[in-house]
């Protein structure tokens, strides 16, 4: 699992998918230069080059897939999934479709 990280600090407690003891496989972290909450949130289009670079230092490196740490890194989803040959699940979000499939309209 490969796991770019926002240019930020932050007390990632165990459980966040930023703290590696969350996990009881091997993951590896990538910390994305200049890719701030602030640029994340403002939705800065030019945020998502610095994560496509980040994202195939990972999978150069062997991981077999790419998530992220923050949930605004959706707004890259389909993007970076066609750059990769690798799975790619930036956010929870992700979930919402699924979600919506199971429990009806109501």
């Amino acid at each position: 699992m490969g796991i770019p990280l926002l240019d930020c600090f932050a007390a990632f407690v165990p459980g966040d998918v930023a703290n590696a003891a969350t996990y009881d496989f091997p993951v590896r972290f990538k910390k994305v230069p200049d890719l701030t909450t602030k640029r994340v949130l403002g939705k800065d289009p030019t945020a998502f080059e610095p994560l496509r670079e980040a994202a195939e230092e990972l999978a150069g490196q062997g991981v077999r897939a790419v998530t992220g740490d923050c949930g605004f890194l959706a707004l890259h989803q389909r993007r970076l999934a066609a750059r990769l040959e690798i799975p790619v699940f930036l956010s929870s979000l992700l979930q919402i479709p699924f979600i919506s499939s199971i429990i009806g309209p109501s």
